[in-house]
């Protein structure tokens, strides 16, 4: 399985009001490319704080909340696992997409092999990938625009739960 066919898969489970936070590089591209909507925010720029991003949402919605990572971004947040696991988020959904690389910049190497995610935090589904010739074109969104329409998003799911 490739990047592309985990992310359309993942994006099929996700219902109107759930609330997906697509980590950056080609994951985030991928999931602008498969399924763009309101409730979905991209991550740009800031490896390793999408997972992070979730747990604080999924802490203050009823809705819920799925995170798409690569591996290298997960072990650049590792402490954000371990803070998921001590919540014990019901509502928080972690899918990590692990080719044992930073495929978005160049291919380096990850060390994911050496440990096993799913063991770290409740909620964490794996897929064990092989990298995808297929590079998915660019958000065509500003980061502001990504934030703006996200949080205006989430304002509205909020208002709506009262």
């Amino acid at each position: 399985m490739n990047r592309s066919l985990c992310i359309k898969d993942i994006m099929n489970q996700v219902n109107d009001d759930d609330i997906v936070i697509a980590s950056t590089g080609y994951i985030a591209r991928e999931v602008y490319r498969q399924k763009d909507r309101d409730l979905n925010f991209y991550m740009q720029g800031s490896m390793g704080n999408a997972f992070a991003i979730g747990i604080g949402l999924a802490m203050h919605v009823k809705n819920r909340v799925f995170v798409i990572s690569g591996d290298g971004a997960v072990l650049m947040g590792l402490g954000s696992l371990i803070t998921a696991k001590s919540l014990a988020l019901h509502n928080l959904i972690h899918f990590i997409l692990d080719n044992n690389c930073h495929e978005s910049t160049g291919g380096q190497k990850t060390n994911s092999h050496l440990l096993d995610f799913r063991h770290l935090c409740k909620n964490t589904i794996v897929y064990k990938i092989g990298l995808d010739k297929d590079i998915p074109p660019r958000i065509k969104l500003s980061c502001k625009q990504i934030t703006e329409r996200f949080k205006n998003a989430v304002q509205r799911l909020s208002d709506k739960q009262k």
